[in-house]
């Protein structure tokens, strides 16, 4: 069977926008995505529309990136930053971002409002402590909760609004950016109910969401790692031996049940829950999901996952219609959907060689966030399948290859788009990436495809070399030759061909070892080498040349 390996080159460029106004109202229509995992229940999903074609194709790329790399972001600071997966309200998205950075250990973020439409920023929010959460839209404001602490010692004159202390709450007019209200009230997620604001501070806290005056706080030995809420209850999950979950009465704070979900796990650290249909769903993050009764707390059913005693890290539910689907992402990795009732198995997908993470839904597509490893095995290639609600069948995928250490990768469908977003796992250094994707009658390009693995057949690998050396991160003269050398080895066999795409037009038009690429032109050209072996298998190389 045949099957492609994609290794590719990305050169990431800054992207400029211009301050548009937008009128944003509260969430109203079906397909907005107002706060994490697509709102106060978590669950995931919206019913409204999202590219569920044949295939997509890549509508706007959002600013983000390396502190470290000296790009200026709109609001002058240094390096577009880490993005939180967006919220989506009335053709408006508004993305929180952290800043980072080892020099002076600061902690610094913003959040942006994007037109969908047309990509361009509407506000930009700055002085903000870390923004690691998705916000929360909802009552003509923005939500969002941050971590300290704030003060950057090579940039004294940038005071927080909650007066430079760690961390904050903050609500901010969703059509202006202008701050509202600001607490001192340091957290690590927030869910927006009608009326009051639910923070996870290590504790539960509920804010009136008017003013931001506390209402109440929750138990002091409830210590939550995900909030979700439902039909006037929060319910909270705690990290131990066995995942504890715990229900208050979101009017007073009170403990309304505590249930425990058994694990088979030495020791859980739950990644997520959905309430749908009064029922919650929860996933210990290890190799159990989980569904509890939402008046209760009584465990209607239990799933465990991993195969020969590995450790599944299950992802956080996702539920529409019926259905619960989940991801497994070590080990044995795939996407499963269970009766929702029952927890009885209606379809599995497992393609080899893909890792997946938390799914979506919308519009009868479940989307996954994946990540494949390149043949060089040091890097890897992030994107997202998308799968038919149904059957689990593969409807398209889309990936890409851009170089961020330990990255995480996330999607949200929402208003016809679906937005992927990259992140990394580290401390002090905080890239990432945050692209929409549009339906499309066409098919990506190779190397924006993900493709079956199959252990016993390797694919080819390819490298690319120039003359001059590090062509990639150079501007050139015009009117200069660049020489390309594809570097190609086949483990099982031996490669057959070389072709080149000199001209980024899809067609692979030259053949050979090396290609000389005249400089004449003004600006940038992505080259594409694509290299099949004996057993038609194929590996693709990229590099893009920049003129001044």
């Amino acid at each position: 069977m045949s099957r492609q390996q994609l290794v590719a080159l990305v050169l990431t460029v800054a992207v400029c926008v211009s301050l548009v106004p937008v009128a944003v109202a509260g969430p109203t229509d079906a397909d907005d995505w107002p706060g994490e995992r697509g709102g106060p229940a978590a669950t995931g999903s919206n019913a409204g529309n999202a590219p569920s074609g044949t295939n997509v194709t890549l509508a706007h790329e959002y600013p983000a990136g390396d502190s470290r790399a000296g790009v200026v972001h709109q609001n002058g600071t240094r390096g577009a930053g880490e993005p939180t997966t967006p919220a989506v309200v009335d053709g408006t998205m508004y993305v929180g971002y952290d800043h980072t950075g080892s020099p002076g250990y600061h902690s610094r973020g913003d959040v942006v409002a994007y037109d969908t439409t047309t990509g361009e920023m509407v506000w930009n929010r700055t002085a903000l402590p870390k923004v690691r959460s998705t916000p929360s839209v909802g009552n003509d404001r923005v939500y969002v909760t941050g971590t300290g602490p704030i003060y950057d010692r090579q940039h004294p004159e940038e005071a927080s609004a909650v007066g430079g202390r760690p961390g904050g709450t903050f609500a901010m007019n969703a059509t202006t950016g202008e701050m509202e209200w600001s607490r001192n009230v340091s957290g690590q997620g927030q869910v927006l109910g009608e009326d009051r604001l639910y923070v996870n501070t290590g504790r539960a806290v509920a804010l009136n969401a008017t003013t931001g005056e506390t209402v109440w706080d929750g138990p002091d030995d409830v210590r939550p790692t995900h909030l979700a809420l439902s039909n006037g209850t929060l319910v909270l999950t705690e990290a131990s031996r066995n995942v504890s979950v715990v229900a208050l009465n979101a009017t007073t704070g009170t403990v309304e049940w505590n249930a425990t979900l058994d694990t088979s796990a030495e020791s859980a650290d739950p990644s997520g829950l959905a309430i749908d249909d009064g029922t919650v769903y929860v996933s210990d993050g290890e190799d159990t999901l989980g569904a509890l009764s939402l008046a209760d707390g009584a465990v209607e059913w239990r799933r465990d996952y991993g195969q020969s005693g590995e450790q599944s890290g299950l992802t956080a539910p996702a539920v529409q219609n019926g259905t619960v689907y989940v991801s497994e992402t070590l080990g044995h990795s795939a996407v499963y959907a269970h009766d929702a009732e029952t927890g009885a198995t209606e379809w599995q997908f497992d393609p080899a060689g893909a890792a997946f993470a938390a799914p979506t839904v919308a519009n009868g597509t479940v989307y996954v966030p994946a990540k494949q490893e390149l043949a060089s095995g040091d890097r890897t290639s992030e994107g997202v399948y998308a799968l038919n609600a149904s059957t689990g069948e593969r409807r398209w995928t889309y990936a890409d290859d851009r170089p961020i250490d330990r990255s995480t990768v996330a999607v949200t469908p929402a208003e016809g788009h679906v937005y992927v977003t990259l992140g990394e796992r580290e401390i002090f250094y905080n890239d990432g990436a945050l692209y929409a994707l549009n339906a499309s009658d066409e098919a990506p390009a190779d190397y924006n495809r993900f493709v079956d693995r199959i252990d016993d057949d390797p694919a080819p690998s390819v490298t690319l070399a120039s003359d001059p050396p590090n062509a990639e991160d150079q501007n050139l003269p015009g009117g200069y030759n660049v020489t390309l050398t594809a570097n190609a080895s086949d483990t099982d066999g031996t490669v057959t061909a070389i072709e080149w795409d000199v001209d980024a037009d899809g067609e692979f038009e030259q053949s050979g070892e090396s290609v000389t690429i005249p400089l004449d032109y003004c600006g940038a050209l992505t080259v594409t080498v694509r290299v099949t072996d004996d057993d038609g298998n194929v590996a693709t190389d990229r590099i893009v040349l920049s003129t001044v």
